[in-house]
């Protein structure tokens, strides 16, 4: 499996539901609004999905736009924006294939979504494009994970229960299946989502994602090489399934 059927993960069943499957996640959204009013803008959030984050730093009148590949995600996004009589430029693209002539004072990327270019060729690349399209003095925040837990309590083959949630009549199930190459630092996932309506089954879709791991020095020297001279490390529970998650701190001098 090549890492850009990742492109296909976040379309379908899990755009419409994705929302509600986060909905008691939020600290990510409060640390990247207040990290953004620090920065400065504008501001583009790579990976910026449905807007979970994007909304917010609208209403809070910071200038955003957004990139995301999948184009699912992006209509629930732009559905809100409309919903919410805001405005903000979104991209239809993949990371790794930005390029435009737009420069910004702070970029960011939640969640370890920039773990999904799961190879380290691409991925550095993409980094150098990344401090291409910041202004100078602008800085680049990301955070990153390694699936610690998971890689603790895994046996291959087994599948695991995930993330749930409801509305009205109907509630949508993760179940999961997870294996690694340690070697690559790789975790290769199969994920199946199951809608049901008053218990009975409406619908099933079946989806793969590949992660990369980093370890922080390792991901510290790739910033380095791609323009970063100095580079701030801090840790934080970003997100609850992914422990601890390591936040980086980009300046472009």
């Amino acid at each position: 499996m090549e890492y850009q059927e990742n492109y296909k993960y976040y379309t379908d069943i899990l755009a419409q539901w994705y929302d509600h499957l986060m909905q008691e996640e939020y600290k990510d959204i409060d640390f990247y609004v207040a990290e953004a009013k620090r920065s400065g803008e504008p501001v583009l959030e790579l990976g910026c999905g449905t807007g979970r984050i994007l909304i917010e730093l609208l209403k809070e009148g910071i200038q955003v736009d957004g990139m995301d590949v999948s184009h699912d995600m992006l209509d629930v996004c732009s559905e809100k924006l409309e919903k919410n009589g805001l405005d903000s430029k979104l991209f239809h693209q993949a990371i790794e294939d930005m390029d435009f002539d737009e420069e910004y004072q702070t970029i960011f990327i939640s969640g370890g979504s920039f773990q999904q270019i799961a190879d380290y060729s691409t991925a550095f690349h993409t980094m150098q494009k990344i401090y291409k399209a910041l202004k100078p003095g602008g800085q680049l925040i990301v955070d990153t994970y390694i699936p610690w837990p998971e890689i603790r309590r895994t046996n291959e083959g087994t599948w695991y229960l995930g993330r749930s949630a409801e509305l009205d009549d109907q509630k949508l199930v993760i179940n999961y299946s997870l294996s690694f190459d340690f070697m690559n630092q790789l975790q290769f996932g199969t994920y199946r989502y199951d809608l049901y309506k008053s218990d009975r089954l409406l619908e099933t879709q079946l989806t793969q994602l590949i992660v990369k791991w980093y370890g922080r020095e390792e991901f510290r020297r790739m910033l380095k090489g791609a323009g970063f001279p100095d580079v701030f490390i801090k840790n934080y529970q970003i997100i609850n399934s992914h422990h601890y998650s390591s936040i980086y701190f980009c300046k472009k001098f």
